[in-house]
């Protein structure tokens, strides 16, 4: 009986010293805890958006507002890109195009991997969403 108490304590010395030493650091062990953007308007091949739209992304923790600007948040005609305001408030990020998008046309919408949260922890891949006006 002894022995057996001292084998199975052995036995689990390995998995409780392996599950002591596991990083604590949220940003290298799950990829789910940063940024990511939970809501779009215009929705994702939307049709009929009004040519005067505010093009918005929620995003599910606070970023930094430095990484939210026309490099990293762009909208797209084809190839051509649109000029307007990149704005960044709560935890909305805003485009306001300069003028009136063309009617019955497909713009794309593009925030890159250069936008991070106040952690500095940038978000897993490029969201890309397309709307027709």
């Amino acid at each position: 009986m002894k022995y057996t108490k001292l084998t199975i304590a052995l036995m689990l010395l390995p998995l409780m010293v392996s599950n002591a030493c596991k990083k604590d650091d949220p940003k290298t062990d799950d990829p789910n805890t940063g940024p990511q953007i939970t809501a779009t308007n215009p929705n994702l091949d939307a049709l009929g958006v009004t040519r005067n739209v505010t093009i918005s992304a929620v995003f599910n923790v606070e970023m930094k507002a430095s990484t939210i600007n026309e490099t990293n948040f762009t909208v797209k005609q084809g190839t051509t890109a649109i000029t307007g305001i990149v704005a960044y408030a709560g935890k909305t990020a805003t485009f306001t195009p300069a003028v009136s998008l063309n009617a019955s046309a497909v713009y794309t919408v593009t925030i890159t991997t250069g936008v991070k949260d106040l952690s500095d922890v940038a978000l897993a891949a490029n969201k890309t969403w397309s709307f027709t006006t």
